[in-house]
């Protein structure tokens, strides 16, 4: 088989997996793997503006209104409009919302080390850096 379909068909299976793995870690608060990105991002930059938010995970404004109604409605966001641009709108974590950042971050952590069990440190470290110029050449060609 040709590498290149390797390494596609190995990336998907990464993601489908490490999506599965979300869905069933959050499934107590409501939200799955769609959601967990905003959340995480939410709660590391409080305020974030929601046009940079949807720009520094690659995704479109429907995407963001719908994973961030759904993170509203459960009440693990709240959404404050800009008191000197009308246009503009932050997010911010409630207390509500703690819990499942912090099961997010037990998620990713089990995740990480399940993903790299039986490599070395120097295979990790390899691997690690491999996977960030992957994600650039996505970002930059694919996009």
């Amino acid at each position: 088989m040709d590498p290149q379909y390797r390494f596609s068909k190995y990336t998907s299976i990464i993601t489908r997996e490490c999506k599965g793995y979300y869905d069933k870690a959050l499934k107590q608060f409501g939200i799955g793997s769609g959601q967990q990105f905003f959340l995480i991002n939410i709660y590391e930059n409080p305020g974030i503006n929601l046009a940079d938010l949807a720009h520094k995970g690659g995704f479109d404004k429907s995407t963001i209104t719908r994973s961030l109604k759904k993170l509203q409605k459960l009440g693990y966001i709240r959404i404050e409009d800009d008191e000197t641009d009308g246009r503009r709108r932050h997010a911010f974590v409630t207390d509500k919302g703690f819990p499942a950042v912090k099961r997010i971050y037990e998620a990713k952590e089990e995740i990480n080390e399940k993903l790299v069990k039986g490599l070395s440190e120097n295979e990790i470290e390899i691997v690690s850096r491999l996977m960030v110029k992957i994600a650039e050449n996505a970002s930059r060609y694919l996009n």
